[in-house]
Order: C-alpha cells, then structure tokens, then sequence
C-alpha cells in the first residue's frame, strides 16, 4: 500500500512539475492535454520573445554537435526550425534469427516565441533503416509510423512508448536548460 501511495505522489509531482509531453498515436505526436494540437505550448512566465529567442539559440549551440548545420531557418525573436539526425534511434529484429536492424530518424524541431511562451512541434519525421553492414536499405519519406503501428492503429510492441519519451525528454532537457541558464551558467 505504500509503495502504491508513494507512486502515486510522484506522479502527481511530476505531473504539476512538467504535465506539457507528447504521446504517440498513429497520427504522429499528439499534445497529451490536449490530442488535437500536435505542438505542445510551453509556459515561461515573465520571459519576452526576445529572451526565450536567445536561449533557444543557446540551447542549439550547447546541445548540437554543428550547430550551423542544424540551423535551417531563423527569424529574429520569431522562430527557429533546426534539423536534427539521431543515430541508432531504434531497433528492430526481425525474421527467425533475430536480424538486427537501426532505425536512424531525422526530423525538424520547431520553435515559435511569443512573450511568456513557446510553441514546439516536430516535423518532417524520416527515418532510414540499416542492416548490419551499415548500409541503407531503406528511407521512409512519410515518417516512422509504419514501424511503431499496426495498419489497425494498435501499437508494435513497445516502441511507440520510446518514440515519445525520446521527445518528450528533449522538451524536459529544453525547459531546464531555459529555466535554469543563469543559474548553471553562475556555478564556476
């Protein structure tokens, strides 16, 4: 009964903490509150267009590993679009000996600033499958649905699950890294 009541708390503190996430649903990634919008609005009380702008562009310069080449589109205090490649995004195995397959995703992230918030959306998902001897053998220009859902819309196994946590820790990382900036950038 403990253990029950102490997750319990937790999620409910996690929830109050940060309740702005993705879930995955075979029509890409939805707003959790709200499965209409597939952008999630996150809330920065007394920052402006500008400041939430600047650390944005600070996050992309921390955070990538070329950070000019993840730049596809940068309005003035109005909007950021960057390009990202992760490697080894998921696996897969297939067939009777268990062939072992990487699922590379490339996709856009995009903010858009308002006074006291940000609006985040993913976009252009794409993902490359390769086999073992590194090589691509397939390229999926209508994102990675195909391999995380049934044609019936139930879920493959437990990969919807890590497509959006993988999202969803990006916002977290994001949202500590503006809340937080001065404060770690003090700390030396």
């Amino acid at each position: 009964m403990k253990k029950i009541m102490f997750l319990a708390m937790m999620a409910f503190i996690s929830n109050n903490i940060f309740s702005q996430s993705f879930v995955s649903t075979p029509n890409g990634l939805k707003d959790s509150l709200n499965l209409n919008n597939e952008y999630l609005v996150l809330k920065f009380d007394g920052r402006s267009a500008n400041q939430l702008y600047d650390l944005t562009n600070k996050f992309c310069q921390k955070f990538y590993v070329s950070p000019k080449t993840a730049l596809q589109s940068d309005i003035k205090d109005e909007y950021i679009k960057i390009q990202t490649y992760e490697k080894k995004f998921i696996m897969l195995v297939k067939g009777i000996v268990g062939e072992k397959y990487y699922g590379n995703i490339i996709y856009s992230a995009n903010f858009t600033f308002k006074d006291g918030k940000v609006k985040f959306e993913v976009s252009e998902v794409k993902m490359e499958i390769w086999d073992n001897d590194q090589e691509v053998f397939y390229r999926s220009p209508g994102g990675i649905y195909w391999c995380i859902f049934k044609k019936n819309g139930t879920p493959k196994g437990d990969l919807y699950i890590q497509y959006q946590d993988y999202f969803n820790k990006y916002i977290s990382n994001y949202v500590y890294f503006v809340n937080n900036y001065k404060k770690e950038n003090d700390k030396w």
